[in-house]
């Protein structure tokens, strides 16, 4: 509407821009559709100092943000939205005060993803035993792998060992993060994220060789797994990516790479 074009900085008697306020009220759509306006300047800050990126932070120490703050900070970060220059002088009393209930939340999101590894670890492992056409019975190759010459069977178990010891570095990561403070958490979760999405995209990709292998008589058949298994593969790392990188990557030509990927990953989950 051009005759409110005036408004898109406004501020009210706060100093809040409609960015900033979109900021507040977790409205991630919002936000990207903002950033993404050339007259917005997102540097503007409101009368307690502060730009967008910054509440968004604040909003992400404070005990546990809802999904649409999370987004919402991500956005943010992924088009390189500049925090003001000034001292964070509360920071260490607020997580003194604060500390327990942040210890519970880093704990419970240490045990899903360590959880989860441990299932992954688990499957690969089985599969490693239970490998597509079984064993030789019989002399001179008896107990190799009936399908060992065959590419596919060799990309199984390529990508079922890989899933396997990512799972495992994944666990034994976040034991060593349990015995820590929520610091050392922050910092296990970020290392133990990005080898949890290897090894879930290394074990799809295992099951899509493993059954291409075993169907690959019926031709049909075979394309129809590949074309599946490609499919829902993409969408696994367009999902994951955002998540393990967008919010904590530095590296501005990467966060510009994932920039669509992930907004299509917002829209997709109508935040």
């Amino acid at each position: 509407m051009p005759e409110l074009e005036k408004l898109i900085s406004e501020r009210d008697e706060d100093g809040n821009t409609p960015l900033h306020l979109a900021t507040i009220y977790g409205h991630p759509k919002i936000v990207g559709v903002l950033v993404r306006d050339e007259r917005v300047n997102l540097r503007l800050l409101n009368n307690n100092r502060q730009t967008a990126l910054d509440i968004a932070e604040e909003q992400m120490e404070m005990g546990l943000p809802s999904f649409q703050k999370r987004l919402t900070c991500i956005v943010l970060r992924v088009v390189g939205a500049p925090q003001a220059c000034q001292p964070k002088t509360s920071r260490s009393t607020s997580v003194r005060l604060g500390d327990q209930p942040e210890t519970e939340s880093w704990r419970d999101k240490v045990n899903i993803i360590l959880l989860v590894a441990t299932v992954i670890a688990t499957v690969t492992f089985q599969a490693g035993f239970t490998i597509p056409g079984g064993y030789n019975n019989s002399n001179p190759d008896q107990g190799l792998a009936t399908m060992i010459e065959k590419v596919k069977f060799q990309e199984f178990i390529i990508c079922d060992t890989i899933a396997l010891y990512s799972s495992i570095i994944v666990a034994v990561t976040l034991i060593w993060a349990q015995l820590g403070d929520p610091s050392s958490m922050q910092v296990a979760l970020k290392v133990a994220l990005p080898l949890l999405g290897i090894a879930l995209a290394m074990m799809s990709t295992a099951f899509l060789a493993g059954v291409y292998l075993v169907v690959s008589k019926l031709c049909w058949l075979a394309n129809v797994v590949l074309l599946i298994g490609s499919f829902f593969l993409i969408a696994l790392v367009v999902v994951f990516v955002p998540l393990c990188f967008l919010g904590s990557s530095n590296y501005h030509g990467f966060r510009r790479f994932s920039y669509h990927p992930f907004h299509l990953v917002l829209y997709t989950l109508g935040a």
